[in-house]
């Protein structure tokens, strides 16, 4: 019932211009429903709408969490692996990882966050994991 009312909330009116606080209300219902996605083990749904957020709305704080939220939901259902089943491949993560560094560190205004710091460590981590190993040839 939740995630029913939070689609019908994410609709707005295109006759309008959007305004700053029907902008920000839309980015808080986005964020919630990604959430309440996350809450109700729909995990797959929640890492389509984190990302959604996280790429929409940089470089709000929300989309920063949503960023954050995004990578490590990917990573928690990328498989060991490294194939594209059930989540994330290792090439995409890092691909999106550094998308996001580029969205939220590298704008002025932006760059020294807490929340850069930790995005461009989890770019490094997806980028060092990024191929896997391969066995010495024999």
């Amino acid at each position: 019932m939740a995630l029913q009312l939070f689609n019908g909330s994410a609709c707005h009116d295109s006759e309008r211009e959007p305004t700053a606080a029907s902008r920000d209300e839309h980015l808080r219902v986005a964020y919630a429903r990604a959430v309440t996605y996350l809450e109700a083990d729909r995990r797959e749904d929640a890492l389509v709408a984190l990302r959604e957020v996280a790429l929409r709305h940089a470089p709000s704080p929300l989309g920063a969490q949503a960023a954050h939220r995004y990578l490590a939901l990917g990573e928690a259902l990328r498989p060991v692996e490294g194939r594209d089943e059930g989540g994330l491949c290792r090439g995409q993560l890092a691909h999106e990882s550094r998308l996001l560094v580029r969205l939220y560190c590298e704008m002025e205004r932006t760059a020294g966050g807490a929340h850069c710091q930790r995005l461009r460590e989890r770019m490094e981590h997806f980028n060092q994991s990024k191929a896997p190993s391969q066995p010495a040839p024999t």
